[in-house]
């Protein structure tokens, strides 16, 4: 199984990525998200260096963008 893993800032880079290439407002993003405006912002100026897991989740599935966290392993 070929699989990729991506580390927290790689992520992060994902989340600002498709934050300026769909156009999406702060606000917007933050009610579909469920967190503040603000912190989209700190995300998109780059502010912020990590994200957790939780909030990575969020902001992936309210712009739509799925990523593999991890690694696949195959059954012996």
């Amino acid at each position: 199984v070929n699989t990729t893993m991506y580390s927290s800032e790689k992520i992060l880079q994902i989340i600002q990525k498709e934050i300026k290439k769909q156009g999406i407002s702060d606000i917007e993003l933050a009610n579909k998200a469920g967190c503040t405006a603000r912190y989209i912002l700190y995300l998109r100026k780059g502010e912020r260096k990590n994200i957790g897991i939780d909030y990575a989740d969020r902001m992936l599935k309210a712009l739509g963008v799925s990523v593999v966290l991890g690694q696949e392993r195959e059954e012996p």
